[in-house]
């Protein structure tokens, strides 16, 4: 692995409490998105839509692999070994933060993924096991973020991690019935499995913002990787039935944590598919609820009697195979939301930009309303809108320029409009 001694000295020290969750989305859906439409240029062709169908909705059963204990491969096969290897840092600036605040914040990440798929049986399904690394930093104060600076209700920076180190992803993946069925078991993202945008859930690669990457509503549950079980399954071409299971307190695990005491979180999605012109579009409802909150998770109580829901809708249609718009829509019950209880996002993406493989643009807006709004705090409601190109250099090496504007920012100790512009730059080993 190609990495710098530079690397380790700014990820180390320990991280503390408060510092922004980080969900970590899977980029190989998308990769897939992409690599059907060069695969398959007939529309007509079944084969095609199934993979489509299957990206849009993270259901992936590893299209182009052959088992790592395979005595030959097909033509065309690669050995059943994929690996994400790379690391990431941002750097940003806000034009105006709250008295005494850090205006300037660093935050660096090495990820470590690897996909084995241990066998495939045609007509019924494949296995899977994975297992993902992190290794975070942050510079200069290990507690400080650009959301608290700037007093935003929703964090800037998903890419910032709270722990030092964190052992995001282990366990076995499963598909059945000629992979119309997944599941999943072990140290989950619950995002993966529910309410997943595909177009926005990387923030190595895409939006920095949480509003856009996942949500700022949904419960503590939804927000980070927990032990957990999740499924991902397709019962016609035009329907699809997600869920997962997850302990909350989990959460607060950087490895494999057995605090099982704080709670858990149960939830579904019911979408449709649809093929307009050769191209997939998708729309969903979803539902979440759990006992837990942030509160009840960091004292480790799950029998107060707390109960809370939450909602989630996602659209996603693409007009042109590298040209997405998507919109979604979440709430949830005060007593066990995040940082918000309503949220709406709307968005558009456009991968290899001005025919350059690898570039990369995208645009969004969102709005908040504050889990606190009307108490003492004085909170308004939120908006922000964010915009970033992604340019890549050379194959494995990307730079992006980000730019958020809170207008207004949900405290209003800040000036309306606030501007956080970021320098993001990400290598692949």
């Amino acid at each position: 692995m190609r990495t710098s001694p530079f690397i380790f000295a700014f990820l180390g020290g320990a991280m503390t409490a408060g510092v922004a969750l980080a969900d970590t989305g899977d980029p190989f859906p998308l990769q897939q998105l992409h690599e059907t439409f060069r695969l398959y240029p007939d529309a007509t062709d079944e084969a095609r839509w199934r993979r489509l169908s299957r990206a849009c909705i993270g259901f992936d059963v590893m299209p182009g692999y052959e088992s790592i204990f395979a005595d030959t491969l097909a033509d065309g096969l690669e050995r059943g070994l994929r690996t994400d290897l790379y690391a990431a840092f941002v750097w940003q600036a806000a034009s105006d933060t709250l008295p005494g605040k850090q205006s300037t914040i660093g935050a660096g990440r090495v990820n470590l993924r690897a996909d084995a798929l241990l066998f495939r049986n045609e007509g019924e399904g494949m296995g899977r096991f994975t297992a993902q690394v992190h290794l975070n930093g942050v510079w200069p104060n290990l507690s400080d973020s650009i959301a608290a600076s700037t007093g935003s209700i929703t964090d800037l920076d998903e890419l910032q991690s709270r722990h030092a180190s964190s052992l995001t992803r282990i366990g076995y993946t499963q598909s059945f019935l000629d992979d119309h069925l997944m599941l999943s078991a072990g140290k989950i993202n619950p995002n993966d499995y529910v309410l997943t945008n595909i177009f926005a859930n990387d923030e190595s690669r895409q939006f920095l913002a949480q509003p856009f990457d996942g949500n700022s509503t949904w419960p503590v549950s939804f927000q980070d990787h927990s032990m957990g079980v999740g499924m991902l399954s397709l019962p016609t071409d035009w329907c699809f039935l997600n869920g997962f299971v997850a302990d909350a307190a989990g959460t607060q695990s950087a490895w494999l944590g057995d605090e099982f005491g704080g709670g858990y979180a149960v939830s579904g999605e019911f979408g449709l598919l649809a093929e307009i012109e050769g191209l997939p579009t998708r729309l969903s409802f979803a539902w979440c609820g759990t006992d837990a909150n942030a509160e009840t998770v960091a004292d480790n109580d799950s029998g107060n009697g707390l109960w809370g829901n939450a909602y989630g809708s996602i659209a996603q249609v693409l007009l042109q195979p590298k040209f997405a718009l998507w919109a979604q829509w979440s709430a949830c019950d005060a007593s066990v939301a995040s940082n918000a209880t309503q949220e709406v996002a709307i968005g558009m993406t456009i991968d290899d930009c001005f025919g350059r493989e690898g570039d990369g643009f995208g645009a969004a807006i969102g709005w908040s309303k504050p889990k606190d709004a009307g108490s003492a705090d004085d909170l308004d409601d939120q908006v922000l809108l964010e915009c970033f190109y992604r340019l890549e250099v050379v194959k494995g090496v990307q730079i992006s320029l980000d730019g958020q504007v809170l207008m207004p920012c949900a405290n209003p100790g800040v000036d309306d409009p606030t501007v956080v512009g970021s320098a993001r730059a990400m290598w692949e080993f």
